[in-house]
């Protein structure tokens, strides 16, 4: 994820704030060689409450969209659900995955790989 944000920034594509245990977040940058003076790091060592913030970024319009770095997909969805702060619109929830195959030498983006898995023609009408 976070080689991610490194060339989505330096392609001028995306910025990032990044949320969760700095310590950690720092560790990881320092083994891929990526340097976070380019990023704002939000400090929040309990996985719950870095994926609320994370949430309430986009809710409130401080950033455009979530990524999911490595946190377990259930507390991350909890965040994305919650009832308050959550991002809830009363349509269809979606996703996008995606993949780099170095074999097929590109991108592979893919949407609702575990959410919506067969919907009926009236869901897909909600998108």
């Amino acid at each position: 994820m976070l080689e991610a944000v490194r060339d989505a920034k330096a392609m001028g594509l995306a910025d990032a704030v990044l949320v969760g245990d700095r310590e950690k977040i720092q560790e990881i940058a320092n083994t891929l060689g990526i340097n976070l003076d380019d990023f704002e790091v939000i400090d929040e060592k309990d996985n719950s409450k870095a994926a609320m913030k994370a949430v309430e970024l986009v809710s409130t319009k401080k950033a455009d969209m979530l990524m999911k770095g490595l946190i377990d997909t259930a507390t991350f969805l909890r965040a994305v659900l919650d009832k308050e702060k959550g991002l809830r619109t009363g349509r269809v929830l979606s996703h996008v995955a995606v993949f780099e195959v170095p074999a097929l030498q590109r991108i592979l983006l893919v949407t609702d790989a575990a959410m919506n898995i067969a919907p009926d023609l009236n869901t897909k009408n909600k998108y």
